[in-house]
């Protein structure tokens, strides 16, 4: 027979493993929601690509404004990689109209996710839109009516924006505006993206518009910690005996 303190030693370690893997799950960041090819021809335009359980929609509020030879091929959703650096269409924003993008995100996957981050990529034309206003408009996040960021200043570079070009890439951090950032099962999250300034009719060019967000991994209950420390202590009284 073993030694008692032997005994001992190799029963606790188990109990402390058990609760540090339970403690420290985490679960990786990944695009939820994306537009790229923009293939849905219909307006709300439906994202190209979703994780399992979630729907998004785009609305322009305008009619054929997704139109080809206008894409961003520097294949990042801002800077995030994933998006393709070949397909030909893009979002034309004038600053008389429609310079409005609608943004509805809907979870039923049966988790919650936080919804960490919007990235997208945009370049403007001669006298075109130079400047944006990321707004939360309510839903399941909060609180409602909220100010992500602003983007002013923009300049146009002298290059035509037709045809394939690498867009400015613009990447936005939700938490830093939003107190509550995770969407529960059954919920859907509106956000705008207002463009604003410029003159004449020319437009900018929306691309490569993505949500990036991760399954919210609960932490164990207190219930299951007192338990799990309840079962340690049985195992030492009984290895002691």
């Amino acid at each position: 027979m073993l030694p008692k303190n032997i005994m001992h030693t190799e029963k606790t370690p188990t109990i402390l493993l058990a609760l540090s893997i339970l403690t420290t799950v985490t679960a990786r960041a990944a695009v939820i929601a994306s537009w790229d090819a923009w293939a849905d021809t219909s307006t709300p335009y439906g994202a190209d690509s979703t994780l399992s359980g979630f729907t998004a929609t785009a609305d322009s509020q305008g009619i054929n404004r997704v139109l080809s030879p206008y894409t961003s091929n520097d294949g990042t959703f801002g800077t995030v990689a994933g998006a393709s650096t070949t397909d030909t269409n893009g979002v034309l924003l004038r600053f008389n109209g429609p310079n409005v993008v609608t943004l509805t995100l809907t979870n039923n996957t049966g988790f919650t996710y936080s919804i960490d981050s919007l990235h997208f990529d945009y370049k403007m034309r001669q006298s075109a839109p130079d400047g944006i206003v990321i707004d939360y408009v309510s839903g399941g996040l909060g609180p409602a009516s909220t100010m992500i960021a602003t983007v002013s200043g923009q300049t146009w570079d002298g290059s035509y924006v037709s045809g394939a070009v690498d867009y400015p890439d613009f990447d936005f951090t939700l938490g830093s505006a939003l107190s509550d950032t995770e969407l529960a099962d059954g919920e859907s999250a509106v956000f705008t993206l207002t463009f604003t300034g410029g003159s004449g009719n020319s437009s900018g060019v929306l691309d490569n518009l993505a949500f990036q967000g991760a399954v919210v991994v609960p932490e164990p209950s207190a219930a299951l910690v007192g338990g799990l420390g309840a079962l340690m202590l049985l195992r030492r009284r009984r290895s002691a005996c």
